[in-house]
């Protein structure tokens, strides 16, 4: 199973959010153990890793680059065929220029859940995805 992690998913699990992190360290504890992919990109990296540039935790950053680059983590491609998607997104769904970046990376990298906690996305059916929902609606 192939699972593509909205940014806050990650920042809830590593910034240790007392409201959603226990959800999403639950499914990122799951996607270590393997038999499953968790696919990123090169923006959620970027994203992240904003509050500990501007902390100068150097700690932090490298940890958090040793992860994703790691075979923990797939990091899928912008390419042509995703531009296609986010065009699609922004013009005829209306969706934020960031969560049609990261729905057209995932739907091109054909993942079988987007996880995310914004519900406005959840009514969304972007070809290449499976299932657009919470954290705790993932059945693995």
């Amino acid at each position: 199973m192939r699972l593509y992690l909205d940014t806050t998913e990650w920042v809830y699990h590593f910034e240790d959010n007392p409201i959603f992190g226990p959800a999403a360290d639950a499914l990122v504890d799951r996607l270590k153990r393997g038999h499953h992919t968790a696919v990123s990109s090169i923006f959620v990296l970027s994203e992240i890793l904003v509050v500990p540039r501007r902390d100068q935790d150097e700690f932090a950053i490298a940890r958090l680059r040793h992860f994703f680059l790691s075979t923990a983590v797939t990091l899928a491609p912008y390419n042509l065929a995703a531009m296609d998607v986010y065009t699609t997104l922004r013009g005829i769904h209306r969706v934020k220029p960031l969560d049609a970046l990261h729905l057209s990376i995932a739907a091109t990298a054909n993942v079988d859940y987007f996880v995310t906690n914004d519900t406005k996305l959840h009514k969304l059916t972007v070809p290449g995805i499976g299932r657009i929902c919470l954290s705790d609606s993932v059945k693995l």
